[in-house]
């Protein structure tokens, strides 16, 4: 199983005080791992997450929908020891926005694109929230590709960021029901 060290999860219309989990599928060399540090966009979940699962409890008063990131830092310093390795509390949440639209909140937010097959290397993805200006950071992360691609968002030529698109260039083209992840973060 190769590394993963970032997930983007979704969970989907889950009812008021209710309590759900998914698999992140964080790992290095296979062992499943505690994520660093996770990101959830509204405020109305509790998260929490272990080697295996992040499990979220909706605490508002009707079924609510929530984005998750979860990440985890493998590097020469966990390995030797030190500061990451013994980070507490484990993980970090970031917590932001409180539901809907992205009003406020950390200017985090998680967008699942789903590939036509017709994208070719170089396209535009259109944001499903649009930003209050084009100073936004886009990280991508496969999520589901059927072969493994390199992927970029530059933000260098002029129309490669806008308030409601982004630029994606890949080192092979996507095929039909490919699945990656972005993260997008306000500057």
């Amino acid at each position: 199983m190769a590394n993963r060290l970032w997930s983007c999860l979704t969970f989907t219309n889950v009812a008021a005080g209710a309590t759900v989990a998914q698999a992140h599928n964080l790992n290095v060399n296979g062992a499943g791992r505690v994520p660093d540090f996770g990101w959830v966009d509204d405020s109305s979940f509790t998260p929490s997450a272990d080697a295996t699962n992040v499990t979220v409890t909706n605490t508002a008063a009707s079924a609510q929908t929530v984005h998750v990131m979860v990440v985890l830092i493998h590097s020469v310093f966990r390995e030797l020891g030190g500061a990451i390795a013994d980070m507490t509390p484990k993980p970090y949440w970031l917590v932001g926005g409180s539901g809907g639209g992205g009003g406020g909140g950390s200017g985090v937010s998680i967008q699942r694109y789903i590939a036509t097959g017709a994208e070719g290397t170089d396209f535009m993805v259109t944001l499903t929230v649009p930003q209050a200006t084009d100073l936004y950071s886009v990280s991508p992360a496969n999520a589901g590709v059927a072969n493994i691609v390199a992927y970029d968002c530059p933000d260098v030529l002029a129309g490669d960021r806008t308030t409601t698109q982004f630029r994606v260039v890949t080192t092979g083209a996507l095929t039909l029901d490919d699945i990656i992840d972005f993260m997008i973060v306000e500057r």
